[in-house]
């Protein structure tokens, strides 16, 4: 499929403007325009919302601590040592292999838990190289009230 072409609008060449000539525009059966989509991040297709739902699912299970408490969702962003993601990411890793040939697992953990927790892992890992690089931990975004649970 051309890439020039959007499943929502044509997109031609902009050329009301001298400086923006070679840039195209999307045009909507509507008459709306719009710059293109060439470039640009694409969080829809880039991503898969099953995935982020199962592993948003995960890190909801496993928000309550030993001592019965619950930590916040992005607990995490404090600060985790690198080589704790290392060594937790390997465990996972080789826990997932086995769980992929049929072997037995600790805590008879399921293949997609195994790998949310290598995506906990590579995330954490990712996010502190990140984060020195950038210096932002994201901890402006004040915490949200916890809502209580309801059950049906």
């Amino acid at each position: 499929m051309n890439e020039r072409i959007e499943q929502h609008g044509d997109i031609v060449p902009h050329y009301d403007d001298p400086r923006t000539e070679h840039m195209l525009m999307r045009i909507f059966p509507t008459g709306a325009t719009r710059d293109d989509n060439i470039g640009k991040l694409n969080p829809v297709r880039g991503l898969s919302i099953q995935v982020e739902e199962c592993y948003l699912n995960y890190l909801g299970r496993h928000r309550r601590q030993k001592d019965g408490s619950l930590r916040d969702w992005d607990n995490w962003k404090r600060g985790i040592d690198v080589e704790a993601y290392r060594e937790s990411l390997s465990r996972h890793v080789r826990d997932a292999v086995r769980a992929s040939m049929g072997l037995p697992v600790p805590e008879d953990a399921s293949l997609k838990d195994l790998l949310c927790a290598i995506r906990f892992n590579t995330d954490g890992w990712l996010f502190e190289l990140l984060a020195a690089e950038s210096g932002n931990r994201e901890e402006a975004i004040p915490a949200a009230p916890e809502t209580p649970e309801v059950s049906a």
